[in-house]
């Protein structure tokens, strides 16, 4: 028992080492790129993406992503994880009744379904851009092998913005009864997306076809709780959409009218890596989550202290030498004296409580940017929240304009350097500022 103790102990103090000397994005290092996209700026997005983490699975998947909005399929670094992660065991981590599976990729990180999922996706669409058909349908069957296989005691994992964004991937590569498969089954797990059985109905497809990537993504927030287990209560965060899930249409110059249906948004995506992220690790986690509190709060208090005491000081001087100056002033009969006495000891008093303050202040901040998981939380961003598609029979002109409540929008296009697409792809960023 002392053995198997010491070598637990062993391996946690070893893990905990090993995050220490990593230096991991921080969410405030996404600003520059979230607010380009925000902005409909792909170009400035990649130019101002974060520099740390290069080369790692999350950066590599976010930044090829931004790199297919403008058309550029860069996906070599991104087929290299694929084929190392096929390499490598797949992990089940139970809890309660759930199962979740994630895949541990050569750089340490315990990549999820849908991003794993999202990773095959990306290289089917990147290599329908090269025009390689048959490496693109090796990757399509792969997202479809995954989102049908039994993940867990309840049933596979599943998720309709997937299974369209698959549908899109089949018609593609000109498989269109499978795409209708996947629309039919898209309805099934969100019977609100009637479009998506209308479209499983058609027995040939669509003369058009357009499909619209939303954003933003999610972002973490901190959710701090009170539990009984403290330290996982301010451990707790939350994912916050800013996307308004608005109602689109496209008219051509002629009027012809392509209405177009959206998808269940990515919500269950997050609340599933976060239910996962705390199942993998939860002792780990807490156990260095635990350290860096209870050090962030020693420290805190030392400097929160001396900076009321200091405070303290400088009040207690200022009243000494004002008082002393006025003292001087009313024996000397002096107002200049008297006034200049008490300009000190109001500016002794204001400046010592300016210190105490400030050290306090200091010291919340400081325990407040420990506590605050959402700045550390690691997962893959820029993902499309939800997804709008639009079919018409008929051939439209070539000068189109999207609305979205009766007011005119410009969603990026995605110019394909493959020019037989039989998909336009689009970009919107639909979101609050």
């Amino acid at each position: 028992m002392g053995v198997i103790l010491s070598i637990h102990i062993f391996l946690l103090a070893s893990l905990y080492l090993v995050s220490c000397s990593t230096v991991y994005n921080k969410s405030y290092d996404y600003y520059p790129t979230t607010k380009s996209l925000s902005e409909q700026d792909l170009e400035t997005a990649l130019e101002v993406f974060p520099k740390g983490e290069d080369g790692a699975f999350i950066t590599t998947l976010e930044k090829t992503y931004l790199n297919l909005l403008q058309g550029k399929p860069e996906i070599k670094k991104l087929e290299w994880f694929a084929e190392k992660m096929e390499e490598r065991v797949r992990y089940k981590v139970s809890r309660e009744l759930k199962d979740f599976f994630y895949a541990d990729t050569p750089d340490g990180y315990y990549a999820s379904e849908h991003e794993i999922i999202w990773m095959h996706l990306l290289l089917s669409w990147g290599n329908i851009m090269l025009g390689d058909k048959e490496k693109a349908l090796i990757h399509i069957r792969k997202v479809s092998h995954f989102l049908g296989g039994e993940w867990s005691h309840e049933g596979p994992f599943d998720d309709p913005i997937l299974r369209i964004f698959l549908a899109s991937m089949w018609r593609c590569v000109d498989h269109w009864e499978e795409a209708r498969v996947e629309y039919r089954k898209a309805y099934y797990m969100d019977k609100s997306m009637t479009w998506a059985w209308q479209l499983s109905l058609m027995k040939a497809p669509p003369k058009k076809m357009i499909l619209v990537l939303g954003y933003p993504g999610r972002e973490p927030i901190w959710d701090p709780k009170l539990e009984w287990n403290v330290v996982r209560g301010f451990r707790d965060l939350k994912f916050n959409s800013k996307g308004l899930e608005s109602k689109i249409e496209l008219r051509d110059e002629k009027g012809k009218l392509i209405s177009f249906g959206i998808t269940s948004n990515s919500k269950a995506w997050y609340e599933r890596h976060l239910e996962r992220d705390n199942a993998i690790n939860e002792l780990i986690q807490d156990s260095k989550y635990g350290q860096k509190m209870a050090l962030s709060i020693v420290k805190n208090t030392a400097v929160a202290t001396g900076g009321v005491a200091l405070g303290i000081t400088v009040g207690v001087l200022g009243i000494a030498v004002g008082g002393g100056l006025i003292y001087l002033g009313t024996e000397a009969n002096s107002s200049d004296l008297s006034a200049v006495g008490l300009v000190v000891l109001i500016a002794g008093l204001q400046k010592g409580a300016e210190i105490a303050s400030k050290s306090i202040d200091s010291a919340k901040q400081d325990i407040v940017n420990t506590a605050n998981v959402a700045q550390s939380y690691r997962y893959v961003r820029y993902l499309p929240d939800y997804i709008w598609v639009g079919s018409s029979n008929q051939e439209l002109s070539p000068s189109v304009q999207f609305h979205e409540s009766r007011k005119q929008i410009a969603p990026t296009k995605v110019n394909s350097p493959n020019k037989e697409s039989v998909l336009d792809f689009y970009f919107y960023p639909d979101g609050r500022k």
